[in-house]
């Protein structure tokens, strides 16, 4: 199956060809409904998609994550089928893949982002390590977050966390500060590459880049 996606690329850039996917489905398409037989939308696995990967873009879409729908009980279900006999490979789900992810001037290959990664903490270490800007990592950000098939919990960065602290470590950890812990957003400006209005989202629900989070334990 090496040469199907060329293939498939082939044919679908034919100007009498319409193609509304480029993999046939392994599963689906299936509506999916709650316990109270209210229907939450339609599920689908594509050919060369891991199955984990369609559950998580799922959940995800429907906001199944926040009302604690347990996610590996239902790939569980989805992998006992005959269908999908030997294709679950994986029981981490990818949040997001670019075979090619260009941040600032920087580009990276195969960039993953996986389920228990927040866009926002993988977006500023990039920050830091390649010494790019904050206008850089936001763009990055809205990009990636406006897909309604990536889950983003958090829009500011964890950048220090301390956990199993006593009462004697607080003193020196829990009260450590900075001049300035969080970073501005008023340079932050719309533009005009399509994500002008998840810009203009981001500002009016933000105030502050970074998060300092410490767990005190007595």
């Amino acid at each position: 199956l090496a040469y199907f996606p060329d293939l498939v690329e082939t044919v679908c850039s034919s100007e009498i060809v319409t193609c509304n996917r480029r993999a046939p489905l392994l599963y689906g398409p299936q509506t999916i409904s709650d316990r109270d037989g209210e229907r939450i939308g339609v599920f689908q696995i594509e050919m060369f998609q891991e199955p984990i990967d369609a559950i998580y873009g799922f959940f995800a879409k429907h906001g199944l994550f926040q009302k604690n729908w347990d996610m590996l009980a239902v790939l569980d279900q989805f992998c006992s089928y005959p269908q999908l006999e030997g294709r679950c490979n994986r029981r981490k789900a990818i949040k997001y893949f670019n075979k090619t992810f260009v941040i600032g001037e920087k580009i990276f290959d195969n960039f993953v982002i996986w389920e228990d990664e927040e866009v926002i903490d993988k977006l500023y270490r990039l920050r830091q390590e390649h010494n790019l800007t904050l206008k850089d990592q936001m763009e990055s950000f809205a990009m990636i977050c406006q897909n309604d098939e990536v889950y983003c919990e958090r829009t500011r960065a964890r950048v220090l966390q301390v956990s199993n602290l006593n009462w004697k470590e607080y003193d020196k950890f829990g009260n450590a500060t900075c001049v300035r812990q969080y970073a501005g957003w008023q340079y932050i400006s719309p533009g005009h590459d399509g994500h002008s209005a998840f810009r203009k989202w981001i500002l009016k629900q933000l105030q502050r880049d970074f998060v300092k989070e410490v767990s005190r334990k007595s």
